[in-house]
């Protein structure tokens, strides 16, 4: 896939200053993109300038928490029980993650952690929290395409996908929802129930992959992983104000 500089439009009207290039399908925000006010569960306003504080750290760029990482300033693991704990606050509103994979999740951070004090830096996804669509194959991680007939799937191997992301000291911390066997636009499932956009909680998320977009714009992740065949990132990206 080729990079492309996007910008994208805000709920507000207003447009973040700062295009970003991505050449692999993932989800993530734009710098000077924090909403000024997070969903109808989350009102606390929110400045257009990044994440100033460690308060609100989890609205950070994937750039600005590994800069926090290197700097010292907080570790992986502090970074992905923050997120957890957003998670369990928020989610149920959201219905984001099919599976949480929270021990997984802080194993990997542990790692992270002690790899970056030796000075084994992987990377710009090091230590880095980050959510997986629901469709791709993960080794011993219920993986359900969110189907009913996948429901109970325990893949014993890792998509190419998720060996990449272990190389680079990336943080899973978990699957998230998608419209079923990702053939769809909205990520209402029938099984797995719909996933509510986070400006407004009865619109929907946009699809396929619905679940990893919500994750990033409510700051329940840094970066979300999701495929595109015919728009299932940019889709869903436009539909939750972050770029895809």
């Amino acid at each position: 896939m080729r990079g492309v500089a996007l910008k994208v439009a805000q709920p507000n009207g207003e447009t973040p200053g700062h295009p970003i290039e991505l050449t692999f399908p993932i989800i993530g925000k734009f710098q000077d993109s924090t909403p000024q006010r997070l969903l109808e569960i989350d009102c606390a306003e929110q400045s257009l300038n990044g994440s100033d504080t460690m308060d609100d750290l989890h609205y950070a760029t994937l750039t600005e928490a590994g800069a926090a990482l290197r700097a010292g300033d907080i570790t992986s693991v502090a970074l992905t029980e923050r997120l957890l704990q957003r998670i369990e606050s928020l989610d149920g509103a959201l219905n984001s993650y099919i599976t949480v994979t929270a021990d997984h999740a802080l194993a990997q951070a542990r790692r992270a952690d002690t790899e970056l004090r030796e000075g084994r830096d992987r990377g710009p996804l090091h230590g880095i929290p980050m959510a997986v669509k629901d469709l791709i194959a993960t080794n011993g991680i219920r993986t359900t395409g969110g189907s009913l007939v996948y429901e109970n799937w325990v893949p014993d191997y890792d998509a190419t996908v998720i060996h990449k992301l272990d190389d680079a000291g990336a943080v899973m911390l978990g699957k998230t929802g998608l419209h079923e066997l990702a053939f769809g636009s909205t990520s209402v499932n029938a099984f797995f129930g719909a996933i509510a956009n986070p400006w407004k909680l009865d619109h929907h998320s946009g699809g396929s992959s619905g679940g990893s977009a919500v994750a990033v714009a409510a700051g329940m992740a840094y970066a979300g992983i999701g495929t595109d065949t015919g728009c299932s990132v940019r889709q869903p990206a436009q539909c939750c104000g972050i770029v895809g």
